[in-house]
């Protein structure tokens, strides 16, 4: 799925991606990212900012899903996860 986003092991947003993955970024990060798409509903196009919504929920729905279940069968989401999906959705409101 990194791939798919553009994001390889050579490249410099792959140790990032590795380091959320291991440990939750921080809470600041968070209202951080959440300042950065206030400013983008304030700026982009509503079409362009649908976009990149369906793009980000998508991409991260996939990752829940894929985290769940058992040996990948099931696709649960948790309720942890649900919250967060919830959160970026609200984010984009």
């Amino acid at each position: 799925m990194a791939q798919a986003a553009g994001i390889e092991p050579q490249n410099g947003r792959y140790p990032l991606l590795e380091h959320w993955l291991k440990r939750r970024p921080a809470p600041e990060m968070v209202a951080a990212w959440r300042d950065y798409i206030k400013q983008l509903r304030e700026r982009m196009a509503a079409a362009d900012l649908e976009t990149l919504r369906r793009e980000i929920l998508d991409r991260a729905g996939k990752v829940a899903r894929a985290s769940g279940g058992l040996l990948g069968f099931g696709e649960r989401v948790s309720p942890a996860e649900q919250a967060v999906l919830t959160q970026l959705e609200q984010a984009f409101a």
